[in-house]
């Protein structure tokens, strides 16, 4: 059964996107959802809230509606002021143009990922702050920047032109592969550490794939996230757990039928992208009967080739992990050392030193390394990791 906390952030998003489509004030909506989520909290169990979303905004509605009988009352003159909206794909239109907006060019890519996180996830400004390791005041500064932008350049909480589909669905495919993974992998640390971030993610993806029919990097993406997701039920709440001791009995296998078919499908449309790349590498993670038959010797090309399509220093140290899974310790150690100075603070990097030194029998090195990684890390899951790695270690 879904908590209040994650019932109310699968409304937000769209609860926000109607509400601004119909009033097109953002602060306004802003103040009316925050009552509307207050009055959820101290209404829940007495009105029987079946319809989370509808609830939301009908209480906003009124709120507004309030306040401009106070402020505004000629716009209250006109009985269709507000277009009722009935229909789901008018709730889905509504939070793709919410999403589209997010994700305008004329807005960084920091913050893209931020207004996202807050207005279509529903998250608070200390988790998001925590998420993108910035302060609060920090954020809210950020914020209130773009959204006087957005104003100031008549920025429409619309669907894109056919015309600049491609270019600002990139973006969008990008902006949620990053909160995929904030909820995935939980790099912020226990705040969004969020089985509920990647099932929106995957919901909102759904909805990109329905209305675009199928664009081969939004397939390819969806794809790679339910390949990654169909493996949630395996892994512990409380510290990471590792592809090797995973219980595979507990994958969801109609989740990975389903990411197969999707993946073959977008390669049948166009050349791959890096979201197929990572896609395919999934896929035989999520496919394979156990870890020892794994193809590492094709998980290693893959991630040959994603270098060459989007390097970053992490992909070179998961090159590392698929050598070390086929016993060419030399070459794997090479490639960390190549990324060293790029990823001093990153503590994936130091634990997966730590698992290099112990198969070369370098404990000691082993340990040091692990110690490094707990200091650097923000997350309790990880942190826990590190501890039994350590103690496993001393016995």
């Amino acid at each position: 059964m879904q908590s209040f906390e994650t019932i109310i952030k699968n409304a937000y998003g769209t609860a926000f996107a109607v509400l601004n489509k119909r009033f097109q004030d953002i602060q306004q909506v802003e103040d009316a959802l925050q009552y509307a989520c207050m009055k959820a909290i101290n209404n829940w169990q007495t009105e029987n809230i079946s319809n989370a979303k509808a609830w939301l905004i009908k209480v906003a509605s009124n709120y507004i509606f309030d306040e401009l009988k106070k402020h505004k009352p000629k716009y209250i003159e006109h009985p269709d002021f507000i277009s009722p909206v009935e229909t789901a794909y008018e709730y889905e239109d509504a939070t793709l143009g919410l999403i589209f907006t997010c994700c305008h060019p004329s807005i960084t890519k920091e913050n893209q990922v931020a207004l996202c996180l807050k207005w279509v996830m529903g998250f608070d400004n200390k988790s998001i702050s925590r998420a993108l390791l910035i302060s609060e005041k920090t954020l809210e500064q950020r914020i209130t920047r773009t959204k006087r932008k957005i104003i100031a350049n008549n920025i429409d909480f619309i669907l894109p032109t056919q015309s600049h589909l491609r270019t600002r669905l990139d973006a969008v495919n990008r902006v949620l592969y990053l909160v995929f993974n904030e909820g995935y992998f939980g790099n912020s640390g226990r705040i969004l550490l969020s089985n509920t971030l990647c099932m929106q993610a995957i919901y909102l993806m759904r909805l990109i794939c329905r209305k675009y029919r199928g664009t081969p990097s939004s397939l390819a993406l969806l794809s790679l996230m339910l390949f990654i997701q169909a493996r949630a039920p395996a892994r512990a709440t409380d510290k990471v757990t590792l592809l090797e001791f995973q219980d595979r009995t507990k994958w969801d296998k109609a989740m990975i039928s389903i990411a197969d078919i999707l993946l073959q499908k977008s390669l049948k449309q166009a050349p791959p992208t890096s979201y197929h790349i990572q896609a395919a590498i999934a896929g035989l993670h999520s496919q394979a009967s156990s870890y020892q038959n794994t193809d590492w010797h094709q998980i290693c090309l893959l991630y040959e080739k994603l270098i060459t399509y989007d390097y970053s220093p992490a992909i070179t140290v998961n090159l590392a992990v698929a050598l070390m899974q086929k016993n060419d310790l030399e070459r794997a150690k090479m490639k960390l050392d190549t990324v060293a100075a790029s990823l001093s603070n990153y503590p994936p990097y130091f634990i997966t030193r730590a698992f290099l030194f112990e198969r070369m029998g370098l404990v000691s090195e082993a340990k040091g390394q692990l110690k490094h990684a707990f200091l650097l890390s923000q997350s309790d899951a990880e942190r826990n990791f590190i501890k039994d790695k350590l103690i496993q270690l001393a016995l």
